[in-house]
């Protein structure tokens, strides 16, 4: 969604160290109220545990390699440094 921006609100945005990115996360993540959006507590708590999950869910992931042909998947393994360094290699 588009959002337009009056100067009254530009001029706020800029006086409050907020951004449009700042607006979008508000109307994605906040609780809709008379007029617009809320960010609570409770919204905040729900992100942060959703972002440490994935988090633990990366440090898991870290150095696994999935090969694909097309869109059907092959395998996926674990690779060693050598193996990144080659395959990252490759790629330039």
């Amino acid at each position: 969604m588009s959002l337009e921006v009056t100067k009254h609100a530009a001029e706020r945005f800029a006086q409050r160290a907020f951004t449009l990115g700042d607006a979008e996360i508000i109307m994605q993540l906040g609780t809709e109220v008379e007029d617009g959006f809320l960010v609570c507590d409770r919204e905040c708590r729900k992100v942060e545990e959703q972002l440490r999950a994935m988090l633990r869910r990366l440090d898991r992931l870290r150095g696994a390699r999935l090969v694909l042909e097309g869109s059907t998947v092959i395998t996926v393994y674990r690779t060693g440094k050598r193996k990144q360094k080659r395959l990252l290699k490759a790629t330039r």
